[in-house]
C-alpha cells in the first residue's frame, strides 16, 4: 500500500539558497517522509495525511533542507493547514482544536 499525502505535489522557490524545492504526495524509494507538524502533533500529521515526501537534500541533507530552513517549514505549515481545512471541511477553529494553533 502506497502512502499518500493530502497535500498533493508542490514546489517552493528558496531565494536565499537559489534553489527550487519540490515535494511529492506519494512515497518513492528515493524520497523521505517529512511530517509537517512536529513535536506533539507528529502523530496527528501522520493520521491526517499532513506530510510530504522530499529528497534527502530537501529534508535534512543540505542547508536548504526543511529541518534547517525556517521559511520553507513555515510555508509548508501554511499550505498544509489550508489544504487540510479544504480536504476535511474544517474551519480555522476546528484546525486549532486539533493542532493547537493557527499557521495561516
Amino acid at each position: 500500500m502506497k502512502e499518500n499525502s493530502v497535500l498533493g505535489c508542490g514546489e517552493w522557490w528558496d531565494e536565499r539558497h537559489g534553489v527550487m524545492i519540490q515535494w511529492y504526495d506519494e512515497r518513492e524509494p528515493w524520497l523521505v517522509r517529512h511530517e509537517v507538524f512536529h513535536g506533539p502533533n507528529r502523530q496527528k500529521s501522520i493520521e491526517y495525511g499532513l506530510y510530504v515526501f522530499l529528497t534527502p537534500e530537501a529534508h535534512n541533507m543540505s542547508s536548504y533542507g526543511v529541518h534547517f530552513n525556517r521559511p520553507f517549514e513555515t510555508y509548508l505549515q501554511e499550505v498544509s493547514q489550508l489544504r487540510a481545512m479544504e480536504h476535511y471541511g474544517w474551519t480555522i477553529d476546528d484546525f486549532i482544536r486539533i493542532f493547537g494553533r493557527n499557521y495561516v
